[in-house]
């Protein structure tokens, strides 16, 4: 009985962190982080030399500083875990840079804050998912950790979105 307890404890202790390997859930997760932290900072750049709005440029600013600070406590994470981290943003960021690029004034204006409040909804979806059935502790502790900050981010860019461009 003694043996089948430290059996079950020891199995359990390498269960709960995978023996800091990480699951294809969690590589997937720490890709797909990167893609929108990459994306937003590129984003958030766009947004302070094009906004038009303060509002939009500050957020712009804060989209950079808190994304880049996610990136870099990801980096160590996969670093941590031996995962290699995509270099660059995917298609479907590089695509929304592309048609931030092309508009100016109100029209960027609207769309970015509007694609912010959308990508926040995914963001949250992602980072809640990995909350959930992730299999490594380092990789599921950040996605917790960074949880309340994008639902943050989402909080504030809806208020933007509605201050500014109001839909119907």
């Amino acid at each position: 009985m003694a043996f089948a307890t430290l059996t079950c404890c020891f199995c359990s202790k390498d269960d709960d962190n995978n023996n800091g390997r990480p699951t294809s859930q969690d590589t997937s997760f720490m890709n797909h982080a990167t893609y929108i932290n990459l994306g937003e900072v590129s984003a958030g750049n766009l947004a302070v030399s094009k906004g038009m709005h303060a509002a939009i440029q500050q957020f712009g600013q804060s989209m950079i500083s808190d994304h880049t600070g996610a990136q870099e406590d990801l980096k160590k994470i996969a670093s941590n875990v031996k995962h290699s981290l995509p270099g660059d943003t995917d298609a479907e960021h590089k695509a929304k840079a592309a048609l931030l690029m092309s508009l100016s004034g109100n029209h960027f204006d609207s769309t970015y804050i509007y694609m912010m409040v959308e990508g926040h909804d995914k963001a949250i979806q992602l980072h809640d998912s990995e909350v959930r059935i992730g299999s490594n502790n380092q990789v599921k502790q950040y996605a917790t950790d960074k949880l309340q900050v994008i639902r943050h981010h989402r909080m504030m860019a809806d208020s933007i979105a509605r201050a500014l461009f109001p839909r119907s």
